[in-house]
């Protein structure tokens, strides 16, 4: 008796040992099963974000911004943190114009990075884009103190004051660009775009030059051709003027002004074949024909003129010069009221010489 009751003491005790080892087998065993799916939920969700980002990257390279928005919220609602499709999302707003949108989520890419310029220098050309001057500048400026080296920053202040005519502050902040990449051409052509205007000339051929020197357009050869045309260097312009042609000969602008100079120095006929060429590569270039009818006025086939100057007047409706000059042809082919309601209408539009032309014809 005594062993069996040796035998129930001690069986009780090892069934309830054995019970406590299962217990921590069963937790560990559901630790590992959580951690595991943990893991797996983990490398899901980071296949989807994955996914959704690159799928978003096809719809903006699609240039469809509103399904790249869906798949940028589809990130961040996985990753409130993700940098990248903050920034993505930001562009996309702007494409879709929606100002506010768009600048929100490149603060929020400013705040989560205080190393992402671009984030500052997007909104900022944005700002500009949309005719904020005063934030836009405010941002540029910014930049330019918490990251000084950033050229793009210096030349778009550039621009930003040039377009507002504060031609003396574009020139410190392309010479600023310049201080930062000596290399960069178009802050070199601009700077000089700014001392023609405030007729530097000498300054402006040099920059105009150095510009072409880095990398020549044929914009940059036609501006150099014009400050040539404005010192009365007519060869110097005409070589100016051909080498814009033969970088891109499809310029209509290139040959309006290598026609415009022909005609200066009386050669009517390569004149009037620039201005043909230039029309026919544009035929709604207002300024080419008008200069067209200016040859069509010298050889008296005024009617040629008015269809010219007609046109030009549709295509730009508030040029005085053009309304003056269709009146003197009006003039000619004996419009007189015609003639007068354009010289009024200039003198209107501020141009004196279309009031002179009323005063001394019509009253």
């Amino acid at each position: 008796m005594r062993f069996y009751t040796y035998l129930s003491l001690i069986f009780p005790l090892f069934s309830w040992a054995q019970s406590d080892v299962d217990s921590l087998l069963i937790n560990s065993e559901n630790q590992f099963r959580d951690s595991i799916a943990a893991i797996n939920l983990a490398a899901e969700q980071q296949q989807f974000l994955e996914e959704s980002f690159n799928a978003a990257t096809d719809f903006m390279n699609s240039e469809d911004y509103t399904n790249a928005i869906k798949s940028l919220n589809q990130v961040l609602s996985i990753d409130s943190n993700y940098i990248d499709a903050y920034f993505n999302r930001a562009v996309c707003q702007q494409k879709l114009n929606n100002y506010k949108l768009s600048i929100a989520d490149f603060k929020v890419v400013y705040d989560l990075d205080s190393t992402r310029s671009d984030a500052l220098f997007e909104q900022a050309v944005y700002s500009m884009d949309n005719n904020y001057i005063k934030e836009a500048e405010e941002l540029f400026t910014q930049i330019l103190v918490l990251f000084p080296n950033h050229a793009k920053s210096a030349y778009e202040l550039g621009v930003l004051h040039y377009l507002q005519k504060e031609y003396s502050s574009a020139i410190t902040a392309f010479t600023k660009c310049l201080a930062i990449d000596n290399q960069h051409a178009y802050a070199l052509h601009d700077r000089g775009s700014c001392y023609r205007l405030i007729e530097d000339f000498d300054k402006a051929e040099k920059d105009y030059l150095s510009a072409i020197d880095l990398d020549p357009k044929s914009f940059m050869y036609n501006n150099l051709g014009a400050i040539y045309k404005l010192k009365g260097m007519y060869a110097e312009a005409q070589q100016a003027f051909n080498g814009a042609v033969g970088i891109d000969s499809s310029n209509p602008v290139s040959y309006n002004n290598r026609g415009s100079l022909h005609y200066e120095q009386e050669n009517y006929q390569d004149a009037f074949k620039d201005f043909e060429k230039a029309l026919a590569l544009n035929p709604e270039y207002a300024l080419a024909l008008c200069n067209r009818a200016a040859i069509y006025q010298l050889r008296e086939q005024y009617g040629a003129a008015l269809a010219d100057l007609n046109k030009a007047c549709e295509l730009d409706k508030l040029n005085p010069s053009i309304l003056l000059n269709r009146g003197i042809t009006k003039e000619m082919l004996r419009d007189e009221e015609g003639a007068c309601e354009d010289w009024s209408k200039a003198g209107e539009l501020g141009l004196q010489l279309g009031k002179t032309y009323y005063i001394n014809n019509c009253e």
